[in-house]
């Protein structure tokens, strides 16, 4: 999905990012503050002003009666709850969800109050209660009824501008609705996530806002269908023909999930080497038309045979897969980790869009500081730790090698920094 939340992400789309969790900036804990009391104010006057509409009753607004309408906004809140359905973590304390046409077919039979009730209830999920901090559960759902009351809002507004124009259209009135529903909902959601994550990861405003767009392109007609086409059947068949919908959709999720998997490493769910490479192929193609720069990070892990072979491949795979959690937790939200498939214990990190090669080297001494902190695994009965050796290549155009060639000056910095003990080397030998 295209939308998120600062921990918990409306949608699948790779826009999800860390959020407001441990070690935040008091500039962070300050935002969702103003989250939380811009939420409570716009759900308050939503509650005084904002009437439900009437296409939410159980009975598709057939009878007129407020118990039908109690019966719909219950259904749609409870119905909501199925967004949680397949969550999947990406590091970070950032898990995608299923939530946005929820959301958008709620929003659209109820209005504005209906979507922000969704947003605070329909949206919650047991990782977050476990995980987050009290503001941060709070900001994450405040984010959700801000843009759910704005969605709201905007299509009551085409409803209401569509209805005099061409009278008994319903179909096209909720389809415009949802039409604006959905755009508002994640511009609007967007808007409020991207701070934060700047703030937290130190990502550049821009790199963020263009990864934004090519999810919005990749995933809005996906999800606008569905929300509208929940709301339609709803209104216009039956008030349980929205599962079939749902599950009509999770059937094609399962298809997609599993040709995702053969670009995926099954041992870490990081991207394998089949899945890095258009992201690589891309990065250079945007150096040479567009002048970015960017780096490529090859790690290797020290001392990983020793404790596959002291403590056995259990352990071993424990290691693996604690150092790719903290590879997700040290990149930026525009950054890319792979897990090569050459060798059990070598990763690779795309850094996009760095400002030049002391900023790639930063980064990857923050990398490598990440990795050789000491490692609970067992359920923390025990500690073992490992060394890294990275080599850094990075692209600084006008001059932009073969990738090929990127890639074999980041594997040889790796083999020489390794074979002097390990650590980070760069371009002219600077560690």
């Amino acid at each position: 999905m295209p939308a998120t939340r600062p921990v918990y992400g409306i949608g699948r789309g790779p826009l999800v990012e860390e959020g407001i969790g441990a070690a935040t900036p008091a500039t962070i804990v300050v935002y969702a503050l103003i989250l939380i009391v811009g939420a409570v104010v716009a759900f308050a006057i939503l509650a005084s002003r904002a009437p439900v509409l009437p296409w939410i009753a159980i009975d598709g607004g057939a009878s007129g009666t407020a118990l039908a309408v109690v019966f719909g906004v219950t259904f749609w809140v409870l119905f909501g709850f199925m967004g949680s359905v397949k969550p999947r973590g990406i590091g970070g304390g950032a898990v995608i969800t299923f939530h946005m046409p929820f959301v958008i077919g709620g929003t659209i039979l109820g209005g504005p109050l209906v979507g922000a009730l969704m947003g605070l209830v329909s949206l919650t999920e047991l990782r977050e209660l476990r995980r987050a901090p009290w503001y941060g559960i709070l900001a994450n759902h405040a984010v959700c009824v801000l843009a759910a009351a704005a969605a709201g809002l905007a299509g009551e507004m085409v409803g209401n501008l569509i209805a005099p124009v061409l009278p008994g259209a319903e179909p096209i009135r909720v389809l415009a609705t949802g039409f604006a529903v959905a755009v508002v909902f994640v511009v609007t959601n967007v808007l409020l996530v991207v701070p934060v994550i700047v703030l937290r990861t130190g990502a550049e405003f821009g790199t963020i806002a263009r990864r934004a767009v090519a999810t919005l392109r990749a995933t809005m007609v996906a999800e606008l269908t569905l929300g509208w086409l929940m709301a339609a059947t709803y209104l216009f068949v039956a008030w349980w023909t929205p599962f079939i919908c749902v599950l009509a959709i999770l059937a094609v999720w399962d298809a997609h999930d599993r040709r995702e998997a053969l670009h995926r490493d099954p041992l870490t769910g990081l991207l394998n080497d089949a899945g890095v490479q258009p992201l690589l192929d891309a990065a250079m193609v945007e150096a040479r038309q567009r002048g970015r720069r960017h780096a490529i990070l090859f790690i290797d892990l020290d001392r990983f045979g020793k404790i596959n072979k002291e403590h056995g491949a259990d352990i071993g795979d424990d290691v693996i897969r604690a150092v790719a959690l903290r590879l997700l937790a040290a990149v930026r939200s525009s950054d890319t980790v792979g897990r090569q498939n050459r060798a059990g214990d070598e990763f690779l990190i795309l850094l996009r869009d760095i400002r030049d090669q002391e900023m790639a080297l930063h980064l990857a001494s923050r990398i490598h500081a990440s990795i050789i902190r000491p490692l609970r695994v067992r359920g923390e009965s025990l500690v073992v730790s490992v060394g890294a050796s990275i080599g850094v290549a990075v692209v600084q155009p006008p001059i932009v090698p073969r990738l090929d060639e990127l890639k074999r000056e980041a594997d040889e910095r790796m083999q020489r920094v390794k074979r002097s003990g390990g650590g980070v080397l760069g371009p002219d030998g600077i560690r």
